[in-house]
């Protein structure tokens, strides 16, 4: 069996060049891979709120967009296909829900930001495959 390397964000994935690992060796790509991602979101991100490295996954803080709304990230190393691994890169975008003394937050639907949140995922997770494939 062969491991490869696939990425995407939230709307569909494009294989890595290149890289193929025995199927053993798919703990030690898989935390390699976390890595990257953990260091993307540190540099791109207003820096990591929470990360579990037993289960690959990982969380921005939230940060403030010029509209009022705020937007934070999850990723996660997750299985593709029969041999593969790759990162899952999520937006999640909230909206000031009212006014008042403590501010509330409501999520937006995902079909409302799913252009905007599309861009910025795929952009995210080809640069967690560069970083990846730069620390190798």
């Amino acid at each position: 069996m062969v491991g490869a390397l696939w990425l995407w964000g939230c709307t569909g994935f494009a294989d890595a060049p290149g890289d193929e690992a025995p199927r053993s060796d798919a703990g030690e790509m898989a935390s390699q891979l976390f890595e990257a991602m953990v260091a993307v979101f540190e540099e791109e991100t207003m820096g990591v709120d929470f990360m579990l490295e037993t289960s690959w996954m990982v969380r921005s803080e939230y940060e403030g967009l010029d509209d009022g709304r705020r937007r934070r990230f999850f990723g996660r190393v997750v299985p593709v296909g029969r041999s593969g691994l790759g990162v899952r890169i999520t937006a999640e975008y909230q909206e000031p829900a009212g006014e008042g003394a403590e501010e509330e937050w409501r999520d937006q639907p995902r079909e409302v930001v799913e252009e905007e949140a599309a861009a910025v995922e795929i952009r995210m997770a080809r640069q967690v495959e560069r970083r990846y494939h730069a620390d190798r």
